[in-house]
């Protein structure tokens, strides 16, 4: 590292709003920037999602905060901030932000104050979204950030993270705290899923180390006043959680974009000319998005930014839907892939970020994409398949494919195809139809098909057929190919896209003869017999997913998960509302039952004596396989417990399972993620109950961990599962 590059740079440090409910949401980016860096060869994805929505809703809607001169002399001058919003200001513009006053508002310096930040959120942004819920809201504030003692004790490190308005350390006028911002964010956040807020400021945790200007504010040390303390008791954040501090969900709602670790300076340049510096990141981020393309993941910008700043000192992170695909909407989102990380063109060996830890074994078949694709399944776009000849812990060795370049292999997205499993293949039985209603053409058609289909799958094993497979022996077969009519999914609020009660189907059944996954498929549906395999395949991934174990780990039943039942809530001794908490024996013993509706929270004790990091799944009844929480950074000290947010049980009905996965060192999970395979239910959104929990909080970014991933090994993770049971609602009898 060239210490000498550090003379010429200023820092500026950026507001920690992991805490709380102070983060950055989004559902995309779409800020098309253009660079002076000549070599760019992306389009900078001008024709982005946002473009598109500002031409149906006449234009998108910005609030825009710069403060380099404060009010009180107390507060140190910056430079830079007003130049990050002119600099914004040109990258909306081209992105659908009409460049005039009513779309696009300013607040600069003096005339930021905390209510004028505050009234001008709700009428320019959260106004707008109201009468134009399709169009994007981008809010960015610049300026100082600071810290605040908590008064509710809801933080782990017992402050608030604040930013700091131009009036604000002036007599009765005090910072915005990430707890007045949570409401704010939750009102804009209900009438649009187009929301984009970006804070270049800074936590002061290191101010009395800094000699150079920064963006950063000693701590609020006056008492909080009791008006401002009581309503902060009564903010619980964006979705009125009670999780103060524990884990908080991955999530594909938003992306979220942050300078540095809460415990690093957030850098700015320093240019010959002082209306000319910036953020050391905003001027990276704007150089990286002049480079994306139509399909460039959020994934990879990241891996752009923080190549392009890793000898700065400064550890910038993109966290939420990292596969979506830069400014493009829900629906241009790329299938989650592995990272290839290296290639040895003259052993003719690819190495991916994948091992053991996710199920990877020697004989286990990759496939390679081009870099520019977004759905990694099928032979289009395909540069090849390789077979892994050697496997480590985060890492595996890959066969090279004929005919790829190096630089299409190192680019390339990789998928696991087929793992070489130790466990026996799936065994289906094929029902026969017996009703005349049911035993059509189309019907036998299907079943001809499937069994075709499947004679080379290294998955699935045609187990026999049977007329009435239920009143054999459940142990010889794993699944029945079943068929009935609609009237048997007919729950009036599970499938809002329902055919006809007598509509004849297909669906896939274990032993107990429920749906499995709540799917069926119609028999006259073309692609039936691809559909009923993908659930097959789908019931698989869960089922090994639920088996991958490490037990030659010392960490091995060192990680305790348990079950806490919500009964309602009461105020603690500091009138904060709080759940009312209650652990049955019965839960900790067998599989909990929960009915639909019942509130719930996991906890997470580390009983090893090394820190470990935390990674949380749900395998949901749905079929979905999603990461709630991916520990990047913090991990879990010895003895500490943590507790995920109150969650509200949900259909599909069924035995849903969470999954802790425990690492010495961090790890990314999320390459295990998959979609459900039919909605749940109209709302709550989500096909899991883990899948209602709302993220809050921002994580520290992944270090690089390349140079550390060589030394782990059997000993450095483990796992562990819970499973439980969701069931209807109690029927109430009706007194008519």
């Amino acid at each position: 590292m060239n210490s000498g590059k550090y003379q010429s740079v200023k820092k500026r440090t950026l507001a920690s709003v992991a805490a709380g409910a102070l983060f950055l949401l989004s559902n995309t980016f779409p800020l098309a920037a253009q660079s002076d860096d000549s070599s760019s060869t992306g389009s900078g994805a001008a024709n982005s999602a946002a473009s598109t929505a500002a031409k149906s809703a006449g234009g998108n809607y910005a609030l825009l905060i710069a403060i380099d001169d404060y009010i009180s002399p107390n507060i140190n001058k910056l430079n830079g901030c007003n130049k990050d919003i002119h600099d914004i200001t040109e990258v909306l513009a081209k992105n659908g932000w009409p460049k005039d006053a009513e779309h696009i508002k300013v607040l600069s310096n003096h005339d930021a104050t905390k209510q004028a930040i505050i009234d001008n959120f709700r009428t320019q942004l959260v106004e707008n979204a109201k009468k134009h819920p399709d169009a994007f809201f981008y809010f960015q504030y610049s300026g100082h950030g600071s810290r605040w003692k908590d008064a509710t004790n809801g933080d782990e490190d017992g402050f608030d993270e604040t930013i700091v308005p131009a009036d604000s350390r002036t007599p009765d006028h005090y910072d915005l705290i990430d707890k007045e911002i949570a409401p704010l964010i939750a009102e804009l956040t209900k009438y649009t899923k187009n929301a984009i807020l970006t804070f270049d400021s800074c936590h002061s945790g290191h101010i009395d180390r800094m000699n150079r200007k920064t963006r950063a504010l000693k701590d609020d040390e006056r008492p909080i006043p009791a008006n401002l303390a009581a309503q902060l008791k009564k903010s619980r954040g964006l979705d009125d959680d009670d999780n103060a501090g524990g884990f908080t969900r991955r999530t594909d709602r938003y992306i979220c974009i942050s300078a540095c670790l809460p415990t690093e300076t957030a850098q700015e340049t320093e240019d010959p000319s002082e209306s000319e510096r910036n953020g050391l990141m905003t001027r990276n981020l704007i150089t990286a998005l002049s480079k994306v393309t139509p399909t460039t993941t959020y994934k990879e910008l990241r891996d752009m930014l923080q190549k392009q700043m890793k000898d700065d000192n400064q550890h910038p992170d993109i966290v939420g839907d990292l596969d979506r695909a830069v400014f493009g909407s829900s629906a241009d989102r790329s299938d989650a892939s592995l990272r290839v990380t290296k290639v040895d063109k003259d052993k003719k060996l690819i190495t991916i970020d994948a091992g053991t830890n996710i199920g990877v074994t020697e004989g286990s078949i990759i496939a390679f994409y081009k870099a520019s694709t977004l759905k990694l399944e099928g032979d289009k776009n395909r540069l090849g398949q390789g077979v892994v000849t050697k496997v480590m812990p985060l890492s595996a060795e890959v066969t090279m494919p004929e005919n790829v370049s190096e630089q299409d292999a190192l680019s390339a997205k990789a998928i696991i195809a087929s793992s070489k499993l130790k466990a026996e293949p799936q065994r289906v039985m094929l029902e026969i139809p017996s009703d005349k209603k049911l035993n059509t053409p189309d019907a036998q058609k299907v079943l001809s098909t499937f069994e075709t289909s499947v004679k080379d799958d290294p998955i699935v094993r045609i187990a026999g057929r049977s007329a009435n497979p239920f009143k054999g022996r459940s142990a010889d077969f794993d699944l029945v190919l079943a068929n009935s009519t609609f009237e048997k999914f007919d729950t009036g609020h599970r499938v809002p896209d329902a055919p006809p009660k007598d509509t004849p189907v297909f669906y896939l059944t274990d032993a107990s003869g429920e749906p499995l996954f709540n799917n069926f498929v119609n028999q006259k549906d073309p692609d039936a017999a691809t559909k009923l395999l993908k659930i097959v395949h789908r019931k698989s991934q869960q089922d090994f997913l639920r088996s991958l174990g490490n037990q030659l780990s010392p960490l091995n039943n060192k990680l305790k998960l348990s079950v806490i039942r919500v009964t309602g809530y009461h105020k603690d001794d500091n009138g904060l509302k709080v759940p009312t908490e209650e652990i049955r024996k019965e839960d900790q013993i067998a599989s909990p039952i929960f009915h639909a509706g019942d509130k719930f929270r996991f906890a997470v004790q580390n009983t090893a004596d090394v820190p470990v990091y935390i990674n949380l799944l749900s395998i949901g009844s749905s079929g979905a396989i999603d990461a709630l929480y991916d520990a990047t950074s913090k991990a879990l000290n010895p003895g500490d417990t943590m507790k995920t947010d109150v969650l509200v049980a949900d259909y599909p009905l069924g035995t849903e399972t969470v999954k802790v996965i425990g690492t010495t060192k961090p790890a990314d999970f999320s390459v295990l993620t998959k979609k459900g395979l039919r909605d749940a239910a109209p709302t709550p959104p989500g096909n899991s109950a883990l899948q209602s929990m709302v993220t809050r909080g921002v994580r520290d970014v992944r270090k690089d961990s390349e140079q550390e991933a060589a030394k782990i090994d059997l000993d450095d993770w483990a796992t562990t599962n819970l499973n439980y049971v969701i069931k209807d609602r109690p029927k109430v009898a009706s007194n008519q």
